[in-house]
């Protein structure tokens, strides 16, 4: 629940929509590397339960007024939250 926590205290601040010329992203991060959102096993990836919980919680309430939403713990890659694509 922690990466969805931090969306939402977010989200709870109503920040004004962006603009199709000018979308408004959000972008989690997180100095520790415990947050699990992909990872490896058996040779394929798998989706963390921070990441799956948030991108439930996002497809059932929306994500407001930012178009993407992004997590990084500054050691891996950015990962996609929302809208979810290829991972």
């Amino acid at each position: 629940m922690s990466l969805w926590r931090a969306i939402e205290r977010k989200l709870q601040k109503r920040y004004s929509p962006g603009s199709p010329a000018r979308p408004l992203w959000l972008l989690i991060f997180s100095t520790s590397p415990c947050i699990e959102t992909l990872y490896i096993r058996a040779g394929r990836l798998m989706v963390g339960r921070p990441l799956a919980v948030a991108r439930m919680v996002l497809h059932a309430q929306g994500a407001g007024p930012f178009s993407q939403v992004w997590f990084t713990n500054l050691v891996t890659r950015p990962v996609r939250v929302w809208p979810p694509g290829a991972d």
